[in-house]
């Protein structure tokens, strides 16, 4: 009998606030993580896009100014743990938060922010967890995403992984992944992947026909979703299994196909249908 495991994923939620179109992120195109800290102490150079940079009010672990760019007044904020230590952008990976902010003065609604969660693996907790998000509403959003969440759980001493990503647009969440992969020991593994999107256009999965001949169909806006699972046990003799599927969840149709031979989704009667040109890169198992 095939060895089943549950798959435990908490994910993180946040608050959408709809946007008018603008521009895309901090002002003036201005770069995240353009400073540095020591023990705490941050600083950061008036960026080349500001006319002005207003005095810091500053704390251990906390910078506010205010800054001029193209006639307007925004604030910038930058949240660190105490006593943090920030040569470049690639140590803001190893800290346990940071957080970076830009609001308008005045009548421009929104906001663009930048944060970084991370904790690392202890003896009592094993496993990392990092977590990225960004958010750009109202004069930040411009024709982009109003918000991006990025999660990820591993455990190197058991070669576990969780990935999470949601983008959306302030009213629909326009891509959903989540990704999971286990070493069960040796060569036994078992990995998912699911990958939901907004479809922009209309289309089918015809040209990727499920070994059963199965396939559903699209219009512009529909959500629409593929799941593929498979594993690998070979404790006694390899035991093989796959799972892949379609469906359109605004019309709640839905196909799928297993096989006891093949994981997928490139492997056996799988091979040739998984549907790249919608969904992007196939898994890999």
């Amino acid at each position: 009998m095939l060895r089943r495991h549950k798959i435990l994923l908490t994910m993180g939620s946040a608050m959408v606030i709809t946007s008018s179109a603008a521009m895309a992120g901090p002002p003036g195109g201005i770069a995240y993580n353009g400073f540095t800290a020591t023990n705490g102490t941050i600083s950061a150079p008036c960026p080349s896009a500001a006319s002005s940079c207003g005095a810091a009010i500053t704390g251990n672990g906390f910078f506010q100014r205010s800054l001029v760019i193209s006639g307007v007044t925004y604030y910038q904020t930058i949240v660190l743990p105490t006593g943090a230590n920030v040569a470049s952008p690639a140590d803001l990976t190893n800290i346990g938060f940071s957080d970076e902010n830009f609001v308008q003065q005045g009548g421009g609604t929104g906001i663009a922010d930048n944060q970084h969660l991370f904790a690392a693996t202890t003896s009592s907790n094993p496993g990392n967890f990092t977590a990225n998000t960004a958010i750009n509403s109202g004069w930040a959003q411009g024709t982009g995403s109003v918000i991006n969440l990025n999660q990820t759980v591993n455990d190197p001493a058991t070669s576990f992984n969780v990935g999470f990503s949601l983008t959306g647009d302030g009213t629909n969440t326009t891509s959903l992944n989540v990704t999971e992969s286990v070493n069960l020991g040796g060569t036994d593994h078992q990995n998912f992947d699911l990958r939901q999107i907004t479809a922009t256009s209309a289309g089918n999965t015809s040209a990727f026909l499920l070994p059963n001949g199965s396939s559903i169909a699209w219009v512009s806006g529909d959500v629409i979703q593929a799941v593929w699972m498979g594993q690998q046990v070979t404790a006694s003799g390899a035991q093989l299994s796959g799972f892949i599927g379609y469906t359109n969840v605004t019309s709640n149709v839905a196909v799928s196909y297993t096989d006891q031979t093949a994981t997928g989704p490139t492997t056996g009667a799988f091979n040739g249908t998984y549907d790249t040109t919608v969904f992007g890169a196939v898994p890999t198992f």
